[in-house]
């Protein structure tokens, strides 16, 4: 009767034992899937915080770009105005020679009238000459001012067609630089999806001065608590503040469902920053008693 149930609780042991190796075993398959998984997900997470770098860095050199060209925009914009001006003072200088010019042939039929009528005077051939003279004087400088103007003129009208042509070059070239923007944001839309959904929440952390491993944890959308003796930095108060076993996450924007900002204490982070300072002050004021 002993050697049955020894045999029977040897043989219970055995099949216990390779119960438990089998577990084991699966327990050391599911722990080496889950360490693939980590390290996948290690990977991923570096990519994409590389990927937000050079993401930032494309804007940064995007809109450096853009400001560039709309300052030479702006510069020849100015220089065509310029030359526009002088192009009209040049046509009002043209249009005085012309004047002049007329005044001077009313001039000079006046001065023919008065010699036909003087034709008796014993010194009418001087008086003509000096007339004569005087009329060759002006009719060299009405041509004088008549060629100076219609060079000018044709000197801006020239510098205002090079104006246009570099405006329109410089037009087409931001067109392809804003093109070329829109293709990669479609791009990253297409095969990143999330990305630029999240770019907000992303703007948040570095606007308080986050770690960039730790914008990276919080991009997978789980509650967090900072450490006792945590500080994010506030920049419109240009403090850092304690924030210490408050909850932080990256979630949808309640006034936007497409976008994802950063929250403490399950508010935007800004608006509990400026509830923590609010009630900051309003300790003060009640210790010392001021109403």
């Amino acid at each position: 009767m002993g050697n049955r149930w020894i045999e029977k609780t040897i043989i219970e042991s055995k099949a216990a034992n390779a119960e438990i190796v089998k577990e084991n075993s699966d327990l050391e398959k599911r722990k080496t899937e889950l360490e693939e998984s980590n390290s996948s997900l290690a990977a991923t997470n570096t990519t994409l915080s590389n990927e937000k770098k050079q993401l930032e860095a494309d804007k940064k050199k995007a809109s450096d770009e853009i400001a560039d060209i709309e300052a030479d925009k702006s510069k020849l914009v100015k220089e065509r105005s310029t030359y526009a001006e002088e192009a009209e003072a040049a046509k009002k200088e043209k249009e005085t020679a012309l004047q002049e010019a007329a005044e001077a042939k009313a001039q000079r039929d006046a001065n023919r009238k008065d010699v036909l009528s003087n034709l008796a005077n014993r010194f009418t051939g001087n008086k003509t000459k000096r007339l004569e003279t005087e009329l060759a004087e002006c009719r060299e400088e009405i041509k004088t001012l008549k060629d100076r103007a219609e060079e000018t003129d044709k000197t801006h009208r020239n510098r205002v067609w090079d104006l246009q042509q570099q405006l329109d070059r410089q037009k087409k070239q931001e067109e392809s630089i804003v093109r070329s923007h829109q293709e990669t944001k479609g791009l990253i839309q297409r095969f990143f999806p999330g990305v630029l959904s999240a770019l907000p929440a992303i703007r948040d952390c570095i606007k308080v001065k986050m770690p960039d491993n730790l914008i990276t944890m919080l991009l997978d959308g789980k509650p967090r608590s900072f450490k006792s003796g945590a500080t994010l930095y506030d920049p419109d108060e240009k403090k850092d503040v304690d924030v210490g076993d408050v909850e932080v996450q990256i979630k949808q924007d309640p006034t936007d469902d497409n976008n994802y900002r950063l929250h403490l204490g399950g508010k935007r982070v800004f608006q509990w920053f400026k509830e923590k300072w609010q009630s900051l002050k309003q300790s003060v004021k009640n210790s010392f008693r001021i109403r």
